[in-house]
């Protein structure tokens, strides 16, 4: 008897890379594995019943074929789904966490996995922040039922403030809370007045809007980081000095506004990968543990965003701890995928080998090792790049340039467009400030430092 895989397709579900034989007897094609056959017939003749809006809401993937929407279901989601039902397009089901029993959860599918929705799983991580204080007597006594090695939290137990209340109380409050509009913080000038709102826990009337003159000389710091319109501030000073004759510092920090471009990226995918890796960074393993059951990870382009024009697919991302993301925007490491090594600037191999779940296409690697890869930097100016051959990397900064500089206490990163010499006379303060400082170098611009990270020319 000779086996293969092939798709199995039964109505609109399709079953791919099924390990398959010849039945000698019907000449059919069946599955080898008898649970896995019996686990097909099971889910088709359940799920078809269930409406195309329930299995979408479910989260099942799908393919278009001939016009028709088949719902792929693999080897692991058979397991999962030849023993469960939809309530309402959800499965529902009882979820252990620690010590805690979290009964009729609903459930979707993402990643081949049962994960609970979005607003259960924030459900579930409030009440856990609320108890985690709570020793076991003191559980007892907030009337939570204890059934065996575990405490039970039913679906109409909610966590508002610093309460735990039912389900009836939760809609109430949740109710009163849509019914109010918070108000938020507005500066506007008019007539050398300056109204402001306070942002506060309580609604505030306008009868409450304080006003309050000011002088012209007051409204004068401007910032122009990119091509932006002039934008106004107040400075307050302190006034405080210690015995040295220098400033203490103030209680109220001074304030400016600044417009930023930022690049919109596809969150999604991002999101995707970091649960492909369960927020394990690649390059060391590490699972950053921020709170109870709460892990926190990053996503890195190798080659960037921006000025580097990288595109925002997972063929260009790893999931990286802060301590990597950063190594990797400063050069100080890469990776090596036919190896599975990470490889630091100084000439050395990371002991721990690179993870690697999803395909990483090796010309952004290869970007990375051309054009930021600090052991690869005496290449940089004699190689031209693949993927955006109208630019290439300067020590200076002059007319035309596109300069990277970074805010040394935030870690904010902005690009500057220098204007090109027949265009100076239109040059903003920050640009002026730039033109003839090398890379590395420390400017103050309005009271902040920020460093040259970069400059490009356009050729």
């Amino acid at each position: 008897m000779s086996k293969f895989r092939q798709d199995i397709v039964i109505k609109n579900f399709l079953f791919p890379n099924i390990e398959c034989k010849k039945n000698e007897d019907t000449g059919m094609i069946e599955p080898v594995i008898k649970r896995i056959k019996r686990d097909i017939n099971t889910i088709v003749k359940r799920y078809s019943k269930y409406s195309k809006e329930d299995l979408e809401k479910l989260g099942l993937p799908v393919v278009n074929k001939n016009g028709e929407t088949f719902y792929i279901i693999s080897e692991k989601l058979i397991k999962i789904l030849s023993t469960e039902s939809l309530t309402n397009g959800y499965i529902i089901k009882s979820v252990r966490y620690d010590k805690f029993l979290f009964t009729s959860i609903e459930h979707k599918i993402k990643c081949e996995k049962l994960v609970p929705i979005d607003e259960q799983e924030k459900r579930i991580n409030a009440i856990l922040d609320f108890l985690a204080k709570y020793t076991d007597e003191q559980l007892q006594s907030l009337g939570i039922q204890r059934i065996q090695n575990f405490y039970k939290i039913t679906s109409d137990i909610f966590v508002i403030g610093n309460k735990l209340i039912r389900e009836k109380k939760y809609k109430e409050q949740l109710h009163l809370e849509q019914q109010k509009v918070k108000p938020t913080p507005i500066v506007q000038y008019t007539n050398n007045h300056v109204f402001e709102k306070l942002e506060s826990s309580k609604i505030v009337d306008e009868d409450s809007i304080a006003t309050k003159k000011i002088d012209n000389s007051q409204v004068e710091n401007e910032i122009k980081l990119t091509s932006t319109p002039k934008m106004n501030e107040i400075v307050e000073k302190d006034t405080l000095v210690n015995h040295f004759g220098a400033s203490e510092g103030t209680t109220i920090p001074q304030r400016i506004k600044r417009e930023v471009k930022i690049i919109k990226r596809k969150q999604d995918i991002v999101t995707d990968l970091k649960e492909l890796y369960d927020n394990t960074c690649q390059i060391c393993g590490l699972k950053l543990e921020i709170g109870h059951r709460k892990y926190y990870s990053e996503v890195h382009h190798i080659q960037p965003l921006g000025l580097h024009k990288g595109p925002d697919i997972t063929e260009n991302m790893v999931v990286v701890c802060p301590n990597h993301h950063k190594m990797f925007d400063k050069g100080a490491i890469t990776i090596d995928l036919s190896k599975k090594i990470t490889i630091h600037a100084n000439g050395y191999w990371l002991e721990t080998p690179l993870i690697l779940k999803h395909y990483i296409n090796p010309k952004y690697v290869d970007y990375h090792n051309t054009h930021i890869f600090l052991n690869k930097v005496s290449n940089l100016l004699d190689s031209k790049p693949n993927d955006t051959k109208n630019i290439k990397q300067k020590q200076i900064v002059s007319y035309g340039n596109s300069v990277t500089i970074v805010d040394i206490e935030t870690g904010e990163e902005f690009n500057i467009e220098i204007e090109d010499k027949y265009h100076k006379a239109f040059m903003t303060d920050i640009q002026k400030i730039l033109l003839g400082k090398k890379i590395d170098s420390i400017i103050v611009f309005n009271g902040y430092q920020y460093k040259i990270t970069g400059i490009m020319e356009q050729i």
